[in-house]
């Protein structure tokens, strides 16, 4: 009997550690959904500034610079998004499909490639939609996902 007497110790450390995991900075990395919405204007062939509002993770607004290349019936772009905390790069890429003679839809996933000030250790991933208008020069873009600091 002697020999498990350590036992409840055992059992005392063990429900501490999780507590304490539990209730300190160890989920302030866990992922965090985001969601971010853009309206923007094309400014040159493909490329668009714009401003963005998003909410979860961020809860911030700010400014877009996108430029995009187009393959066949796929995109490839890179979104900067900028705030007064600083700024964040992602690369994004997916299938769009034209709706009308002058105006595509898409879908695609994205990936947080750089950050500066605030976001210099953001990451974060995620898919979005968009809709374009070439004739009126807008697009708009939903993007979901989650981010963290890591």
């Amino acid at each position: 009997m002697k020999r498990l007497s350590f036992l409840p110790g055992l059992v005392i450390l063990v429900i501490s550690t999780a507590l304490f995991i539990t209730t300190t900075g160890f989920k302030k990395n866990a992922p965090v959904p985001v969601q971010l919405s853009i309206s923007a204007n094309f400014i040159n062939g493909d490329n668009s500034v714009g401003s963005f509002t998003s909410s979860g993770f961020l809860n911030s607004s700010g400014t877009t610079a996108e430029q995009v290349q187009v393959n066949a019936n796929t995109f490839h772009a890179q979104t900067t998004f900028t705030d007064s905390h600083g700024s964040f790069t992602a690369k994004l890429n997916g299938p769009y499909r034209f709706t009308s003679p002058t105006s595509v839809e898409g879908y695609g996933n994205w990936v947080i490639i750089s950050g500066t000030g605030d976001y210099k250790k953001l990451h974060g991933t995620g898919e979005m939609t968009f809709t374009a208008d070439f004739a009126a020069g807008t697009i708009n873009d939903q993007w979901t996902g989650d981010m963290h600091i890591n």
